[in-house]
Parts: C-alpha cells; sequence; structure tokens
C-alpha cells in the first residue's frame, strides 16, 4: 500500500521514488542529473509536477534543490537550495579528507537573526570529532549548543564521559547514563526501559509503546503497553510515507535525500485537504531545527525513530548521539575499510560526511559480482523450494567522481528474503541461516571468483580452484569466494574426490562457505579453523546436497583440515 488513497511511480534513478502522488493529490517530484545525484525534491499541492532541476515554479510544501560542484564532484553535497525562503538555503565546505568542515545558511546574523545558523567542526587525524564553532558572521544566532568537546583517549573514546569493556557509553558529566546487555543492546536511559527480540529489534519502551514489525527493521504499527492501537505507518519504496492515528487523521512525510523529513502535512479524519503541520531543518549531524511543528513526529534524523528521554536515535543495530556527532557504541570492525583509515574509528558516525552520506542499518549480505548467480545460489542454498521463492535481490547503482577527472559507477546488490522473516526461517535449517545472516549487524561479502590459484596451497596441494571464505576471527571482514569455473579434469573439491561423489556445485558451494564457515563463526560460536567449524561447514553443504541423492553426502567428518595449510610466505619448489 503506498498511501492511502494515492499511486505511485517506480525509480527512475536505481533505488529512488521519482513521483509518488497521494490521495490528497500531494505530488512529490524528485529528478536527478546526469550522474544520477538528486537535483531537486518538490511538494506541490496543484497535483502539477515540475519539468526539470532548473523548472520555474516552486512547490508550496517543500522544495529544495542540490549542488554538487559541477566540473569538481566528487560526490560531495556543495549546497542545499531552500527554493520556498532562500534565507535557509545551506552552503557546505569540506578538507581534503572529505570531511564536513563548514556548514552555513545564506542568512548571517546580520540579515536573519531568526534563520541563520553556522557550524565549523574540528578533527583529530583519527576521525573524531572534537568541536563545534560558530563562524564570525553568524555569533549571535539562534542555533544548537556547540559540542562535543574535549578530548579522545586511544580507543577513540570522549575523555570527559565513561566507558563499560564493550565501548559503550555509560555515563556523560550531564548526570546521564545508560545500560546494556550482554549483546550490547542499549537497556535503559532516563528511567525508560527497552526489550528487544530475538533479531535485536526494540519491541518495548517501557514508558508506554509496543512496536510491531513486518518483515523489515521497521515498525509498522505501534500500540501503548495494553495493546491500543496508537500510530500505524505506510511505506512505499522502502520510505516511510504516512503515519494514520486512531482518529483516522492521516500525516504525511516529505523527506530530503537523506530520508530526513523535512515537512508533514496533515489530512483531518474524513477531509482531504492537507496542512502543513511540520517545516524543519536539520543540523549536518542531526539536530532539529524547527519553524513549524505542530504535528511532531518521533523520527527525525534520516528517519530513525529519536526517543525524547534520551535525545538519542535508533539506528537499529545501535544508537546516535546527534549532540555529539557520534554513535553511543563502536560499529563492527568488519564495517571498517582498510584502504579508508577514517573507517577505522568504529564511532565516527558516516565518515564524518553527514550531510552526502547516511549510515543504513547495516543489514546485508552484499553479491559483488555475478549478482544472478548469487542468487540463485543462495536461493537454492537453502534447501527448500518454498523458501528458495522468497530469496531475491535489491540493487543500489551509485555515480562517483575524483576531481571532475575520473569518473565510475558502483553498484551494490544485497540478498533480500520476502515474506515473513519468522515463517520463512522455520522452512529449513539453511533458511534459518541465511535470515541470521540478512539480519546481522554485519556486511557479508560474496564474490565469484577463482580465489584458489595453483599458488594457494591446503595440506601441501597445489588446488586447481575452489571456493573459500575469511572471517572476522581470522582478521577479516567476513566474506566468502565462490569458484565459478568448472573444468574437466581439475580437482578443486578433494573433499568429494576422496568420496567418490561429485564435486560440489556453486549452490553446495554457497552452502558450505557462508551457510557453514562464516555462519559457524558468526552464529554457531565456532571460529573458523576449528573442528566445530568444519562441521558446520559441511551440515550446510549437505543440506543442499541433499535435494539430489545422486549428488552424494559428505558426511560431517570429512572436511580438509585449514590448520595444516603451511604460512602465507609458503612458496612451492619450483617445478
Amino acid at each position: 500500500m503506498a498511501t492511502p488513497g494515492g499511486r505511485g511511480r517506480g525509480p527512475e534513478a536505481p533505488g529512488e521514488v521519482a513521483s509518488l502522488l497521494n490521495s490528497s493529490m500531494l505530488l512529490t517530484s524528485a529528478y536527478f542529473n546526469n550522474r544520477l545525484q538528486p537535483c531537486r525534491i518538490s511538494v506541490n499541492s496543484s497535483g502539477t509536477p515540475l519539468s526539470s532541476c532548473t523548472a520555474s515554479g516552486v512547490g508550496n510544501i517543500l522544495d529544495i534543490s542540490y549542488n554538487f560542484n559541477p566540473g569538481a564532484d566528487n560526490g560531495n553535497v556543495m549546497s542545499i537550495t531552500n527554493n520556498i525562503d532562500n534565507l535557509r538555503s545551506q552552503t557546505f565546505i569540506y578538507d581534503t579528507l572529505n570531511r564536513l568542515y563548514i556548514a552555513q545558511t545564506n542568512a548571517t546574523y546580520a540579515t536573519s537573526s531568526t534563520k541563520c545558523w553556522g557550524e565549523q567542526y574540528s578533527y583529530d587525524p583519527w576521525a573524531n570529532l572534537l568541536g563545534t564553532a560558530s563562524p564570525s558572521s553568524y555569533t549571535g544566532c539562534t542555533q544548537e549548543s556547540p559540542g562535543p568537546g574535549g578530548s579522545v583517549n586511544a580507543n577513540n573514546q570522549l575523555s570527559a564521559d565513561t566507558y563499560d569493556a564493550a565501548g559503550n557509553l555509560t555515563a556523560m558529566p550531564n548526570g546521564s547514563s545508560y545500560s546494556y546487555d550482554a549483546e550490547n543492546h542499549l537497556l535503559s536511559t532516563a528511567g525508560v526501559n527497552y526489550t528487544y527480540d530475538g533479531d535485536g529489534q526494540r519491541v518495548e519502551k517501557s514508558n508506554g509503546t509496543i512496536y510491531w514489525h513486518g518483515a523489515g527493521s521497521d515498525a509498522l504499527d505501534e500500540t501503548n503497553l495494553s495493546g491500543t492501537l496508537t500510530n500505524e505507518y505506510i511505506f512505499f519504496g522502502g520510505a516511510r510515507i504516512a503515519r494514520r492515528d486512531p482518529s483516522s487523521n492521516v500525516f504525511y512525510y516529505f523527506s530530503d535525500h537523506l530520508g530526513t523529513a523535512r515537512a508533514i502535512a496533515e489530512v483531518p479524519s474524513g477531509q482531504t485537504t492537507a496542512t502543513k503541520c511540520y517545516d524543519a531543518d536539520l543540523y549536518p549531524y542531526g539536530g532539529e531545527r524547527w519553524y513549524t511543528d505542530t504535528c511532531d513526529s518521533h523520527f527525525k534524523f534520516t528517519g530513525k525513530e529519536r526517543d525524547s528521554e534520551s535525545g538519542l536515535d535508533n539506528f537499529g543495530a545501535r544508537y546516535n548521539a546527534s549532540s555529539l556527532g557520534r554513535f553511543m557504541t563502536p560499529d563492527s570492525p568488519s564495517y571498517s575499510n582498510h584502504k579508508n583509515p577514517q573507517s577505522w574509528n568504529l564511532y565516527a558516525y558516516s565518515l564524518n560526511n553527514p550531510v552526502t552520506f547516511r549510515d543504513a542499518d547495516g543489514h546485508k549480505i552484499d553479491c559483488l559480482n555475478n549478482t544472478q548467480q548469487c542468487q540463485a545460489d543462495a536461493a537454492a542454498a537453502t534447501g527448500n523450494a518454498q523458501a528458495a521463492s522468497q530469496v531475491t535481490t535489491q540493487t543500489t547503482t551509485t555515480q562517483h567522481s575524483f576531481l571532475g577527472l575520473f569518473h565510475w559507477t558502483t553498484t551494490e546488490t544485497q540478498i533480500a528474503i520476502t515474506g515473513d522473516i519468522n515463517a520463512f526461517r522455520a522452512l529449513s535449517p539453511n533458511a534459518s541461516k541465511l535470515a541470521d545472516l540478512v539480519q546481522s549487524k554485519d556486511t557479508i561479502s560474496v564474490s565469484y571468483d577463482q580465489y584458489a590459484k595453483p599458488s594457494f596451497w591446503a595440506n601441501g596441494i597445489a588446488l586447481n580452484g575452489g571456493s573459500v571464505s575469511f572471517t572476522p576471527s581470522q582478521g577479516y571482514a567476513p566474506q566468502a569466494f565462490i569458484d565459478p569455473t568448472r573444468k574437466p579434469g581439475f580437482v578443486y573439491d578433494q573433499d568429494a574426490v576422496n568420496q567418490g561423489i561429485p564435486q560440489a556445485n556453486t549452490a553446495e558451494e554457497f552452502g558450505h562457505e557462508v551457510l557453514g564457515h562464516i555462519w559457524g563463526e558468526m552464529f554457531g560460536g565456532a571460529p573458523a579453523g576449528t573442528r566445530a567449524n568444519m562441521r558446520d561447514s559441511i551440515i550446510g553443504e549437505d543440506a543442499v546436497r541433499a535435494l539430489d541423492p545422486a549428488r552424494g553426502q559428505k558426511g560431517i567428518e570429512s572436511h580438509h583440515n585449514y590448520n595444516e595449510m603451511p604460512p602465507d610466505n609458503y612458496k612451492p619448489p619450483q617445478q
């Protein structure tokens, strides 16, 4: 259901909705430049779309335009123009590491003391946001309090705050305190307790809210603790677009490029005319600056829920503090990109570039190439026909540029599961394992490459191909390389050859590496290289082989011992 009585049109730029018309004739139109970057988002009650990014006419609910600095476009948002009120337009300056350095409005204190704000950020070399100051021409403007300020320790933790052994922030000098469970979920703060389900999704707040989730991570309904409905939410294209309350009043959300609702329009029950009841800008790191607020929503920065008791934003896997410009708990090391040291700081928000990037929930399995084969193998690896029919992919394409000279496109395809996730889990053991990985807080990469070249040795035997996986206990982000080659006469599955059964096909290798080795370490409690982890890999593979009796079974005792591999610097004798 897209919107009550409305209709939607699919995305023109990958992953983005180009047009959406609701039953109150509020038309959202999004336009993109030649690099598929958003250049304008307009919401108009006339129902007549603008023709282009630069067309005349202004949407009367929301109308913002983006500048990516043509000719030197490296992906950073350089300015956001508010076409309704130019005094609220914003410009941005970045440092040499693409971290946001200055953000400021067109309005200064001299032109509009009520609409002006400016922030200048300072960082250390380790990607810690150390402070926020106001440029001189913005002194006296009404704006958010500066933060975080102070120093950090060797673990990138704020020195003035207190942390537990897992790196979770537990206390601040202002008296705020936070407690966590063994899985680092925030359990309580400001007198409110939180409850989570087995998938780590928050399902209850003790001060009066129960969340009812669908197949995704967003709650579709909210009730009070007695079960009485308080809010139901409507999504389209993966975004929250409307809320309906128990009196059937409807509130439409209109968001910017980051998913932050910048405007909300209310349609009272039984009526069709919408009135803008919320109008706001957000500071780059998430602080709120509203101009109209008669129907406040608790979904704010990038569409995440902001808890009134703490001011924290619930990002699913962890909580973000907009007042600090960083997360309360560290990210998983697997998110670090070894090619970008700025990503090594596990508390930093979106590489300290919050205007251009946003931090998603991080629940995904990435198919790096051969995406159709990846989906087919993930589906077959469930070992169940019904589960296989529910395995699909979601693809997002991003245009990149460096100094306006080099241009490239990246496409990210993720394994997704349709339908009820709990019913999917019940279909087979491998289906449950796939659901674990899809919903985990880590990113698991699957690549179809012949990683095991003849120089890759196991048990003193030079392999002619084959699949291999790597895990966090080995110092890697979880990733699997599945060999798509099938050359007659070549041995790439010594276990199968030893038993006289067919060598593993790619679906069986997916079950072996992804649902076996990787799942075994992340969820089975068996680190890679242990006998238990080897058993997990054979169980994962044999579940796929069981679909065809002619494929045979390896049995849990058959796995070759990777612990006997020679060291990385081993060189085989010259022939």
